[in-house]
Protein backbone atom coordinates (compact mmCIF):
# COMPACT_ATOMS: atom_id res chain seq x y z
CA UNK A 1 0.00 0.00 0.00
CA UNK A 2 1.00 3.52 -1.00
CA UNK A 3 0.30 6.18 1.82
CA UNK A 4 1.05 9.65 2.56
CA UNK A 5 1.52 11.46 6.08
CA UNK A 6 0.17 14.78 6.78
CA UNK A 7 0.99 17.33 9.38
CA UNK A 8 -1.84 19.10 10.58
CA UNK A 9 -0.66 21.68 12.48
CA UNK A 10 -3.83 23.09 13.82
CA UNK A 11 -5.24 20.16 15.16
CA UNK A 12 -2.15 18.16 16.34
CA UNK A 13 -2.47 15.04 14.07
CA UNK A 14 -1.26 13.29 11.40
CA UNK A 15 -3.47 11.89 8.80
CA UNK A 16 -2.78 8.79 7.06
CA UNK A 17 -3.72 8.85 3.53
CA UNK A 18 -4.01 5.12 1.22
CA UNK A 19 -3.23 6.77 -1.56
CA UNK A 20 -4.42 4.37 -4.21
CA UNK A 21 -8.30 5.31 -2.58
CA UNK A 22 -7.27 9.33 -2.13
CA UNK A 23 -8.82 8.38 1.55
CA UNK A 24 -7.84 8.95 4.61
CA UNK A 25 -7.34 5.44 6.61
CA UNK A 26 -5.86 6.92 9.83
CA UNK A 27 -5.41 9.84 12.23
CA UNK A 28 -2.62 9.68 14.81
CA UNK A 29 -3.22 12.35 17.01
CA UNK A 30 -0.17 14.07 19.17
CA UNK A 31 -1.63 15.46 22.16
CA UNK A 32 -3.50 18.55 22.29
CA UNK A 33 0.05 20.57 23.96
CA UNK A 34 1.99 19.25 21.26
CA UNK A 35 2.66 21.10 18.09
CA UNK A 36 3.60 18.43 15.00
CA UNK A 37 6.14 20.44 13.33
CA UNK A 38 8.82 17.94 10.81
CA UNK A 39 8.18 14.33 9.91
CA UNK A 40 10.42 12.16 8.04
CA UNK A 41 9.99 8.37 7.13
CA UNK A 42 13.70 5.79 7.17
CA UNK A 43 14.16 5.47 3.78
CA UNK A 44 12.78 1.87 4.16
CA UNK A 45 9.43 2.90 4.76
CA UNK A 46 9.19 1.42 8.16
CA UNK A 47 9.39 4.46 10.59
CA UNK A 48 8.37 8.02 10.84
CA UNK A 49 9.98 10.76 12.83
CA UNK A 50 7.83 13.53 14.27
CA UNK A 51 9.57 16.60 15.87
CA UNK A 52 7.54 18.54 18.47
CA UNK A 53 7.83 22.33 18.41
CA UNK A 54 5.64 23.18 21.14
CA UNK A 55 7.08 25.92 23.76
CA UNK A 56 9.29 24.14 26.14
CA UNK A 57 9.02 20.39 24.07
CA UNK A 58 12.19 18.17 23.84
CA UNK A 59 10.30 15.86 22.27
CA UNK A 60 10.30 13.17 18.89
CA UNK A 61 7.77 10.98 18.30
CA UNK A 62 8.84 7.36 16.74
CA UNK A 63 5.51 6.33 14.69
CA UNK A 64 5.19 2.42 13.15
CA UNK A 65 4.41 3.43 9.89
CA UNK A 66 2.98 -0.36 9.54
CA UNK A 67 0.05 0.16 12.80
CA UNK A 68 -0.23 4.09 12.39
CA UNK A 69 1.03 4.15 15.83
CA UNK A 70 3.37 6.07 18.55
CA UNK A 71 5.85 3.72 19.36
CA UNK A 72 8.19 5.61 21.10
CA UNK A 73 8.54 9.20 22.52
CA UNK A 74 12.71 10.19 22.41
CA UNK A 75 14.21 13.16 24.52
CA UNK A 76 16.27 15.77 22.49
CA UNK A 77 18.76 18.10 23.55
CA UNK A 78 16.16 21.09 23.71
CA UNK A 79 12.95 22.55 21.84
CA UNK A 80 12.57 20.24 18.95
CA UNK A 81 12.07 21.76 15.42
CA UNK A 82 13.48 20.72 11.57
CA UNK A 83 14.93 17.47 11.67
CA UNK A 84 16.04 15.55 8.68
CA UNK A 85 17.44 11.87 7.83
CA UNK A 86 20.59 10.76 6.04
CA UNK A 87 20.48 8.82 2.84
CA UNK A 88 21.74 5.22 4.52
CA UNK A 89 18.28 6.00 7.07
CA UNK A 90 20.55 5.49 10.47
CA UNK A 91 21.09 8.87 11.46
CA UNK A 92 18.01 11.48 12.08
CA UNK A 93 19.78 15.35 12.81
CA UNK A 94 17.15 17.08 15.34
CA UNK A 95 17.83 21.02 15.79
CA UNK A 96 16.77 21.94 18.92
CA UNK A 97 17.17 25.25 21.15
CA UNK A 98 18.89 24.72 23.84
CA UNK A 99 19.78 27.31 26.98
CA UNK A 100 20.58 30.52 26.40
CA UNK A 101 19.77 31.13 22.71
CA UNK A 102 22.20 28.61 21.48
CA UNK A 103 21.31 25.58 18.99
CA UNK A 104 22.31 21.82 18.83
CA UNK A 105 21.81 19.34 16.98
CA UNK A 106 20.70 15.86 18.87
CA UNK A 107 21.79 12.83 16.73
CA UNK A 108 19.18 10.01 16.89
CA UNK A 109 20.84 6.43 16.12
CA UNK A 110 17.80 4.84 14.27
CA UNK A 111 19.30 1.68 15.28
CA UNK A 112 18.81 1.74 18.79
CA UNK A 113 16.22 5.36 19.19
CA UNK A 114 18.83 6.76 21.36
CA UNK A 115 20.53 10.34 21.32
CA UNK A 116 24.44 9.59 20.59
CA UNK A 117 25.91 12.96 20.20
CA UNK A 118 24.50 16.85 20.52
CA UNK A 119 26.67 19.04 17.88
CA UNK A 120 26.59 23.08 19.25
CA UNK A 121 26.22 24.82 16.08
CA UNK A 122 25.56 28.37 16.93
CA UNK A 123 22.53 30.83 17.31
CA UNK A 124 18.85 30.20 15.89
CA UNK A 125 19.45 27.08 13.81
CA UNK A 126 16.75 27.19 11.48
CA UNK A 127 17.13 24.47 8.82
CA UNK A 128 18.97 20.99 8.27
CA UNK A 129 19.82 19.18 5.22
CA UNK A 130 21.89 16.56 4.01
CA UNK A 131 24.04 16.59 1.04
CA UNK A 132 23.05 13.78 -1.35
CA UNK A 133 25.82 10.95 -0.52
CA UNK A 134 25.31 11.24 3.03
CA UNK A 135 28.39 12.44 3.70
CA UNK A 136 27.73 15.91 5.41
CA UNK A 137 24.98 17.97 6.73
CA UNK A 138 24.34 21.87 6.62
CA UNK A 139 22.73 23.73 9.54
CA UNK A 140 21.67 27.08 8.82
CA UNK A 141 21.86 29.57 11.77
CA UNK A 142 19.50 32.86 11.33
CA UNK A 143 21.54 35.27 13.96
CA UNK A 144 25.26 33.99 13.19
CA UNK A 145 24.14 34.17 9.47
CA UNK A 146 26.28 30.95 9.25
CA UNK A 147 26.39 27.40 7.44
CA UNK A 148 27.29 25.09 9.91
CA UNK A 149 28.85 22.00 8.17
CA UNK A 150 28.63 18.37 10.15
CA UNK A 151 30.99 15.53 9.07
CA UNK A 152 28.23 12.76 9.27
CA UNK A 153 31.17 10.03 10.04
CA UNK A 154 32.23 11.82 13.22
CA UNK A 155 28.82 14.04 14.55
CA UNK A 156 31.73 17.35 14.32
CA UNK A 157 31.64 20.53 12.96
CA UNK A 158 34.36 20.91 10.32
CA UNK A 159 33.28 24.25 9.19
CA UNK A 160 31.51 27.45 8.97
CA UNK A 161 30.85 29.36 6.36
CA UNK A 162 29.34 33.13 5.87
CA UNK A 163 26.32 33.43 4.05
CA UNK A 164 23.64 35.95 3.60
CA UNK A 165 21.56 37.58 6.28
CA UNK A 166 19.17 34.97 7.72
CA UNK A 167 19.37 32.42 5.73
CA UNK A 168 15.72 30.46 5.41
CA UNK A 169 16.53 27.44 3.17
CA UNK A 170 19.39 25.48 1.45
CA UNK A 171 19.72 22.79 -1.46
CA UNK A 172 22.09 20.41 -3.21
CA UNK A 173 22.33 19.74 -6.99
CA UNK A 174 21.84 16.21 -7.59
CA UNK A 175 25.56 15.27 -8.13
CA UNK A 176 26.36 17.27 -4.54
CA UNK A 177 29.08 19.22 -5.89
CA UNK A 178 27.26 22.68 -5.34
CA UNK A 179 24.79 24.18 -2.27
CA UNK A 180 22.40 27.10 -2.30
CA UNK A 181 21.59 28.86 0.35
CA UNK A 182 18.42 31.24 0.16
CA UNK A 183 18.75 34.33 2.53
CA UNK A 184 15.99 36.34 3.63
CA UNK A 185 16.97 39.62 4.65
CA UNK A 186 19.00 40.40 1.68
CA UNK A 187 17.15 38.53 -0.74
CA UNK A 188 20.65 36.32 -2.29
CA UNK A 189 21.11 33.44 -2.70
CA UNK A 190 25.26 32.04 -1.71
CA UNK A 191 26.49 29.41 -3.72
CA UNK A 192 28.73 27.23 -1.97
CA UNK A 193 31.19 24.69 -3.29
CA UNK A 194 30.86 21.80 -1.44
CA UNK A 195 34.01 20.38 -1.73
CA UNK A 196 36.12 23.43 -0.30
CA UNK A 197 33.44 24.65 1.70
CA UNK A 198 33.81 28.55 0.37
CA UNK A 199 31.17 30.26 -0.95
CA UNK A 200 32.13 31.11 -4.66
CA UNK A 201 29.10 33.19 -6.03
CA UNK A 202 26.28 35.08 -5.06
CA UNK A 203 23.05 35.88 -7.08
CA UNK A 204 21.10 38.80 -6.19
CA UNK A 205 17.07 37.42 -6.31
CA UNK A 206 14.80 40.56 -6.11
CA UNK A 207 12.19 39.24 -3.18
CA UNK A 208 12.80 37.11 -0.04
CA UNK A 209 13.48 33.48 -0.86
CA UNK A 210 12.00 30.39 0.91
CA UNK A 211 12.53 27.63 -1.31
CA UNK A 212 15.00 26.31 -3.89
CA UNK A 213 14.40 23.39 -6.45
CA UNK A 214 16.77 21.80 -9.10
CA UNK A 215 15.96 19.78 -11.69
CA UNK A 216 16.78 16.38 -11.79
CA UNK A 217 19.72 16.80 -14.55
CA UNK A 218 21.23 19.78 -11.98
CA UNK A 219 21.20 22.09 -14.91
CA UNK A 220 18.99 24.91 -13.37
CA UNK A 221 17.52 26.11 -10.09
CA UNK A 222 13.80 27.04 -9.81
CA UNK A 223 13.67 30.43 -6.89
CA UNK A 224 10.22 31.35 -6.34
CA UNK A 225 9.46 34.49 -4.52
CA UNK A 226 7.09 37.77 -5.24
CA UNK A 227 4.85 36.45 -8.22
CA UNK A 228 7.91 35.13 -10.24
CA UNK A 229 10.07 32.22 -10.47
CA UNK A 230 13.97 32.86 -10.91
CA UNK A 231 15.64 30.73 -13.30
CA UNK A 232 19.31 30.29 -13.07
CA UNK A 233 21.64 28.52 -14.91
CA UNK A 234 24.00 26.13 -12.63
CA UNK A 235 26.91 26.43 -14.67
CA UNK A 236 27.12 30.69 -14.45
CA UNK A 237 24.55 31.08 -11.62
CA UNK A 238 22.99 33.81 -13.19
CA UNK A 239 19.49 34.56 -13.23
CA UNK A 240 18.45 33.88 -17.28
CA UNK A 241 14.80 34.41 -17.29
CA UNK A 242 11.82 35.37 -15.13
CA UNK A 243 8.32 33.29 -14.78
CA UNK A 244 5.53 35.44 -14.06
CA UNK A 245 3.01 33.43 -11.89
CA UNK A 246 0.26 33.75 -9.02
CA UNK A 247 0.79 35.98 -5.96
CA UNK A 248 2.76 34.34 -2.86
CA UNK A 249 4.77 31.46 -4.81
CA UNK A 250 6.26 29.86 -1.74
CA UNK A 251 7.43 26.00 -3.11
CA UNK A 252 8.39 24.04 -6.46
CA UNK A 253 8.68 20.85 -7.51
CA UNK A 254 9.63 19.47 -10.64
CA UNK A 255 8.52 16.02 -12.14
CA UNK A 256 10.61 13.34 -12.17
CA UNK A 257 11.84 13.78 -16.22
CA UNK A 258 12.31 17.61 -15.33
CA UNK A 259 9.78 18.76 -18.01
CA UNK A 260 7.08 20.47 -15.65
CA UNK A 261 7.39 22.43 -13.05
CA UNK A 262 4.60 22.82 -10.66
CA UNK A 263 4.27 25.51 -8.27
CA UNK A 264 2.57 26.45 -4.96
CA UNK A 265 0.91 30.13 -5.40
CA UNK A 266 -0.31 30.72 -1.03
CA UNK A 267 -1.97 33.60 -2.38
CA UNK A 268 -3.44 37.12 -0.90
CA UNK A 269 -4.80 40.02 -2.08
CA UNK A 270 -7.52 38.24 -4.42
CA UNK A 271 -5.44 36.39 -6.12
CA UNK A 272 -3.31 33.16 -5.46
CA UNK A 273 -4.40 29.61 -4.46
CA UNK A 274 -3.28 28.08 -7.06
CA UNK A 275 -0.80 25.46 -8.79
CA UNK A 276 1.01 26.88 -11.76
CA UNK A 277 2.03 24.63 -14.09
CA UNK A 278 5.84 25.59 -16.16
CA UNK A 279 7.28 23.99 -19.38
CA UNK A 280 10.52 23.80 -18.05
CA UNK A 281 11.40 23.71 -21.48
CA UNK A 282 10.57 27.08 -22.59
CA UNK A 283 9.97 28.25 -18.82
CA UNK A 284 6.71 29.17 -19.64
CA UNK A 285 2.90 28.99 -17.47
CA UNK A 286 0.68 26.19 -19.67
CA UNK A 287 -1.67 25.58 -16.92
CA UNK A 288 -3.17 27.21 -13.81
CA UNK A 289 -4.79 24.91 -11.46
CA UNK A 290 -7.09 26.15 -8.79
CA UNK A 291 -6.75 24.09 -5.16
CA UNK A 292 -7.84 25.03 -2.38
CA UNK A 293 -6.94 27.86 -0.03
CA UNK A 294 -3.58 28.71 1.21
CA UNK A 295 -1.46 26.00 -0.86
CA UNK A 296 2.37 25.89 0.72
CA UNK A 297 3.68 22.73 -0.60
CA UNK A 298 3.75 19.92 -3.14
CA UNK A 299 4.47 16.68 -2.79
CA UNK A 300 4.90 14.09 -5.66
CA UNK A 301 4.07 10.60 -5.53
CA UNK A 302 6.89 7.80 -5.94
CA UNK A 303 5.62 6.98 -9.61
CA UNK A 304 5.35 10.77 -10.19
CA UNK A 305 1.63 10.42 -11.11
CA UNK A 306 0.02 12.80 -8.49
CA UNK A 307 1.16 15.60 -6.89
CA UNK A 308 -0.74 16.47 -3.23
CA UNK A 309 -0.99 20.09 -2.09
CA UNK A 310 -1.72 20.97 1.79
CA UNK A 311 -4.24 23.63 1.81
CA UNK A 312 -3.25 25.67 4.91
CA UNK A 313 -6.24 28.24 4.56
CA UNK A 314 -6.17 31.81 6.07
CA UNK A 315 -4.67 31.96 9.40
CA UNK A 316 -4.24 28.07 9.55
CA UNK A 317 -8.41 27.53 8.93
CA UNK A 318 -7.58 25.27 5.80
CA UNK A 319 -8.19 21.38 5.95
CA UNK A 320 -7.89 19.72 2.29
CA UNK A 321 -5.81 18.10 0.55
CA UNK A 322 -5.34 18.88 -3.21
CA UNK A 323 -4.72 16.00 -5.46
CA UNK A 324 -3.57 16.69 -8.92
CA UNK A 325 -3.20 14.41 -12.05
CA UNK A 326 0.39 15.25 -13.56
CA UNK A 327 -0.56 14.05 -17.09
CA UNK A 328 -3.85 16.30 -17.28
CA UNK A 329 -2.85 19.11 -14.75
CA UNK A 330 -6.57 18.51 -13.29
CA UNK A 331 -7.64 18.01 -9.48
CA UNK A 332 -9.03 14.72 -9.28
CA UNK A 333 -9.80 14.47 -5.75
CA UNK A 334 -10.24 17.00 -2.38
CA UNK A 335 -8.95 14.75 0.74
CA UNK A 336 -10.66 16.20 4.05
CA UNK A 337 -7.68 16.37 6.62
CA UNK A 338 -7.11 18.04 9.94
CA UNK A 339 -6.97 21.79 10.70
CA UNK A 340 -3.66 23.80 8.70
CA UNK A 341 -2.18 20.86 6.96
CA UNK A 342 1.74 21.93 6.42
CA UNK A 343 2.99 19.39 4.68
CA UNK A 344 2.61 15.57 2.46
CA UNK A 345 5.41 13.37 3.24
CA UNK A 346 4.75 10.54 0.76
CA UNK A 347 6.69 7.18 2.51
CA UNK A 348 8.90 5.21 0.62
CA UNK A 349 7.66 2.22 -1.28
CA UNK A 350 9.33 -0.83 -2.45
CA UNK A 351 10.29 0.47 -5.85
CA UNK A 352 11.29 3.72 -4.61
CA UNK A 353 13.30 2.50 -1.66
CA UNK A 354 15.44 0.39 -4.20
CA UNK A 355 16.34 2.71 -6.70
CA UNK A 356 16.72 5.17 -3.44
CA UNK A 357 19.21 2.54 -2.00
CA UNK A 358 20.92 2.00 -5.50
CA UNK A 359 21.62 5.94 -6.10
CA UNK A 360 21.87 7.27 -2.49
CA UNK A 361 20.10 10.10 -2.88
CA UNK A 362 17.13 10.39 -0.68
CA UNK A 363 16.14 12.15 2.28
CA UNK A 364 12.71 13.65 3.50
CA UNK A 365 12.03 17.06 4.65
CA UNK A 366 9.52 19.30 5.44
CA UNK A 367 9.65 23.55 5.04
CA UNK A 368 7.11 24.79 7.43
CA UNK A 369 5.22 28.03 5.85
Amino acid sequence: MSIAYVVNDGSRSISVIDISKQEVIATISVGDENEPAFLVFTPDGKLAYLSISSLGSNTVFVIDVTTHQLIGKITVGGEAGALAINPEGNFVYVIVEADEGISLVSVIDVSTQQVIANVQVGRAAIFVAFSPNGELAYILTEVDCLVSVIEVSTHQVIASIPVGSIPQFTAFTPDGKIAYVASFLDTTLSVIDVNSHQVIATVPIAMAVFSIAFTPDGTLAYVPGNRVVSVIDVATHKVIGTIRVETEPISVTFTPDGKIAYVANFGSEGSGDTVSVIDTTKHQVIETITVGTGPVSISLTNDGRLAYVPNFGLFGTGNTISVIDVTRHQVIATIQVGQAPTNVVIAPDDDSFRVNRNSKKYAYTIVEP
